[in-house]
Order: structure tokens, then sequence, then C-alpha cells
């Protein structure tokens, strides 16, 4: 998400950005900021990721140029000199391609593939017209080379030999693009300025590298899949609802500069959110205005409405301005309560009217006991839907659902969750 924010800033500059997927590379992997080497992919999981990623990728950049727009129109005034202003990037600068046509650029965003640069490529040449260029003890000092050669996993040949490949991506995107400058996270930069050594080397020509810093765990940890604490772009792999919910759990110290890399709100206007927050903290303004930019900038504006529904529905607060449908806010309750989402208590069919709700919160998992909810109860902290349990009325009624067979209950008000009816086997 921060690199392609930061295409869309370069966009804006008079660049015409490149994204590119790395069909050839994929099959390598990069050792960049891993502690152990990547699971390598059959071909057809390969073309399949690689079709994902194009998709995604166009995608989001789509979401990203709307959101622009909006942005542009909510902040006209902070906004007048760029509306005014042409490309800020020197001619000079945009290098023709050498084997490109004399027309006019395109400022949109193009998604390439690496997989021709390598075709008819064998090992020997790639050897002879790549591996000459590059000086073993310059590769052996790159940081992610010499923190995985003193991990206990160590380093293959096949990830030492990536920055090579990604060197050799620059030099082509260069010849057949006119590409100057290569963009990436924080650990990319050993592999960008082998890139820009190689040009140089090859072509004779300057081109340049820029480099992001990563997201991070508290503990430090690059966010990745292949660590595992990644949360994902499409929508198939994290639901809007868990998105929006992993921005509004972030700390207020993450929270602030995230807000600042992934959104394009003004700075004065990421300021007036934090001063908000910082004035009621317990409003969570900061960490809603993070959720909602994060959402809608990388799946619309109508999935951050409905994120914004279900967060209303669980936690009894107010969602968004357009509020999805009770039928849909239902659906998309289940299928997140489902998907282990939002702790989840299942009783069989027609069971959940009359269902104790100590017995539902001890098999969701938020209380320890029965006894727990039940003087949580007595204290007047728990809910069904609207309903307000007390000592004499502790079941779950039929008004109290919010679509037959579901309900959504709260232990005070941070532990939302939902009781919900098995399907039935009946068709």
């Amino acid at each position: 998400m921060v690199q392609l924010v930061a295409l869309w800033h370069l966009r804006r500059a008079g660049f015409k950005p490149i994204a590119l997927v790395g069909t050839a590379t994929g099959q390598i992997g990069d050792p960049s900021g891993k502690s152990e080497d990547r699971a390598l992919l059959q071909h057809d999981e390969l073309a399949s990721n690689a079709a994902g990623v194009r998709s995604c990728i166009e995608q989001v950049l789509a979401h990203i140029e709307a959101r622009a727009l909006a942005v542009h129109a909510e902040h006209a005034a902070t906004y007048d000199d760029l509306a005014e202003g042409g490309p800020l990037l020197p001619p000079d600068m945009c290098p023709a391609p050498e084997n490109a046509s004399s027309g006019g650029a395109s400022t949109a965003v193009e998604v390439a593939e690496n997989a021709p640069f390598y075709e008819g490529m064998s090992a020997l040449g790639l050897l002879r017209d790549v591996g000459q260029h590059f000086r073993l003890g310059t590769m052996l000092g790159r940081e992610s080379v010499r923190a995985r050669l003193q991990s206990p996993a160590g380093l293959s040949f096949t990830e030492f030999s990536y920055q090579l490949l990604q060197a050799w991506d620059f030099r082509e995107l260069r010849r057949s693009r006119g590409c100057v400058l290569q963009m990436g996270g924080s650990d990319q930069w050993g592999n960008i300025t082998a890139g820009v050594d190689l040009v140089r080397r090859v072509d004779a020509a300057d081109v340049f590298g820029v480099t992001a810093p990563l997201l991070t765990t508290a503990s430090g940890a690059k966010l990745g899949k292949t660590e595992g604490n990644a949360v994902w772009l499409t929508a198939d792999r994290t639901s809007h609802f868990a998105l929006y919910q992993y921005c509004m759990r972030m700390s207020d110290a993450d929270a602030a500069p995230l807000l600042r890399r992934l959104s394009l709100l003004p700075l004065s206007a990421c300021e007036e959110i934090e001063r908000a927050h910082a004035a009621r903290p317990e409003s969570g303004a900061l960490q809603r205005a993070l959720a909602t930019e994060v959402v809608t900038m990388s799946r619309g504006p109508a999935a951050a409405a409905t994120a914004q529904a279900v967060t209303a529905a669980l936690f009894g607060g107010k969602g968004g301005a357009a509020e999805s449908p009770a039928a849909d806010v239902a659906a998309d309750i289940s299928a997140a309560a489902l998907a282990g989402e939002v702790p989840c208590a299942v009783v069989e069919p027609g069971a959940l009217a009359g269902s104790q709700a100590r017995d539902l919160a001890v098999a969701a998992g938020v209380a320890e006991s029965k006894a727990q909810v039940t003087r949580l109860i007595k204290g007047g902290g728990v809910a069904a839907g609207a309903r307000r349990l007390t000592p004499d009325r502790t079941t779950v009624e039929a008004a109290d659902m919010m679509a037959p067979g579901l309900a959504v209950l709260r232990l005070g008000k941070s532990k939302p969750f939902v009781a919900l009816e098995r399907p039935s086997d009946r068709s």
C-alpha cells in the first residue's frame, strides 16, 4: 500500500509509473528482510498469484485515484497549487525508451511482468551478460545477504542470485520503457543500488533509486505474508471489517504516522484529526480516520461503509454516513463470525431464542466462566442487541436478533460476540 500511494504521488509529479509483477523472479524469492528461504512455488500457482497481484494493483490504484479526486474536492483550497500546476518533473528526467515509438507518453500506471525479460536467456547468458558486472565482495556485503549468512537457516544460491535478476529488471525497464527511477521498501536498497550500478556499467546512463521505510510490528519485524502477520489488500483474504478493525486496534503512536503515509489527506487535515483525538482519546478519532482511509483507498467507499456499519452493529457505536441495509450487515457479520474474525457461539437451529447469555459468552470464548457473566449482568455490563440484560432477563429473545438465527451480544464496550444458529440440514 505504501508503494502504491507513492506511485500515485510520482505520477502526479510527472513520472510514468510502472508496477512490475515478478512472474520470473517470483520463482526464486527475494531474501531481503526474510529469516529463511521462501517456499518455491509451482508454475501454475505462480501464474495464479501473478494474475491476482496484477488485478489487485489495478484495483487499488483505481481506488486511490478516485479517493484523490474526492480529497481534492474536500480540500480544494489546500490543493489549488496542484490543480493549477502541470507536471513537476523536468522533461529531461523522462528520456524516451530506446525502442519506443515517438508518440506522446501516457500518464496511466502500467502493470508489467518481468518474465519476458528472460525469454531466450540461458544460464550461461545470465552469467556472461549480467554476472560479469557484479563483484562478489559487494554482493556479500549487502545487509540482506549478511543477515541471512549469519542466521541458522543460511542462504541458498538461488536467493543469493536474486539481486542479479532485480538489477537486470531495472536495466530492461530503462531500455524498453525509459524507466529512470526504481522505488521500493527500505529492505530493497541493496537490490536497487545493484540495478543502478548495472545500468551505469552496461549503458553508461544515470538512473536513480528511492526507498520508503517498511511497515513493521511493534517488535520491529517486517509485516509480510512470509512472516504470517500480514493483512491483505484483497477482500478474499482479509474482509473489509477485518482490515478496518486492524487499523482500529493500532496504538496512537502507530496510527498517527500511518495516517500520513497511507492516506492522501493534507497534513493540515491529519493534524486536525490528531488534535481532536488528543482532546478525546476515547473517541478513537485517529484510528477511525486511518481505518476509513485505508479501506476506502484499497477497497473503495462502499467497502468502507460496510466495515463501518458492521463495526457499529458489533460495538454499538455509530457507523458511516452510508451504512449498509440491515440485511447486508447481518450477512457480513455472519460471514465475519464464521471466518473467525469475531468471537462466535454456534447453537442448533431454532435454539437461539431462549439461550442463556452466560452459556453463549463462555462458548464464544469471551468469558472465563458463567459466574463472571452473571456478575457482569448484575452490574449492567451485558447487552443482547440494543437491550441491556438484567438478572431477571438473562436469555436472548427474538426481539434481540439482528436477523433470524443471529444476535450480537456485548460484554462491556470492548467485547462483542455473535450468537449464530447452525444452518439447517434441510435444503
